[in-house]
């Protein structure tokens, strides 16, 4: 997660992800507010030529500077970016980075270049609470230890934290975002196979 930026935050990274890459730990890359800086844009750069990334995870206009395209982006934060199609870009970068690709937002976009889910759970109140971006991310990093297959791990934490979020909006959303955000937390705390199959809403193609 680059979202604090300095040079010894940047070197750490560099390291940690070289070595994981040498012993064959996967490294997720959330890109935050790429597109924004040039001090943001040159270390995404750096960070995808100087290691092997299994799963790069962030928003739509994060994503699309990723793949080299245009972006909205205005800083660390959700932005729409409604020029770019969330599959096309999906499947762009982990083509170009033979990783695989995990757009969130109102749809879930995830793609490892063969493989191609949308998924439809979540609430938009979630954007209404900072930090749930960088809580998926690190959801999906526990997932993929659990995981060889990166596509599986990326497409199951994501639905995990959209119900958690659904079943947060129902049981706490009418005290306030603040119960809100803990109910999350709570959601996720109690998460099993059994609410995930009956809560998911996946298309795959």
């Amino acid at each position: 997660n680059i979202g604090t930026l300095n040079e010894h935050t940047i070197d750490s990274m560099l390291l940690a992800g070289k070595e994981a890459n040498k012993h064959g730990i996967p490294v997720i890359l959330d890109p935050v507010g790429a597109g924004a800086s040039a001090f943001r844009n040159d270390t995404v750069r750096l960070i995808l030529d100087q290691m092997r990334v299994s799963v790069i995870r962030g928003n739509l206009s994060e994503l699309s500077f990723v793949a080299g395209l245009q972006t909205a982006t205005k800083g660390v934060d959700v932005s729409k970016d409604e020029r770019n199609n969330p599959v096309e870009v999906a499947q762009a970068v982990a083509n170009r980075f033979h990783a695989t690709a995990a757009i969130t937002g109102a749809v879930d976009v995830i793609s490892d270049g063969n493989r191609t889910a949308k998924i439809y759970n979540g609430t938009e109140k979630m954007s209404h609470v900072t930090g749930t971006g960088c809580m998926t991310t690190a959801i999906l990093g526990a997932f993929h230890g659990a995981a060889k297959d990166s596509y599986l791990a990326a497409v199951t934490a994501i639905l995990t934290m959209g119900i958690a979020g659904q079943v947060a909006w129902k049981e706490a959303g009418e005290l306030g975002l603040g119960s809100f955000h803990i109910g999350i937390i709570n959601a996720l705390s109690k998460m099993n196979a059994d609410k995930i199959k009956e809560m998911a809403k996946i298309e795959e193609f």
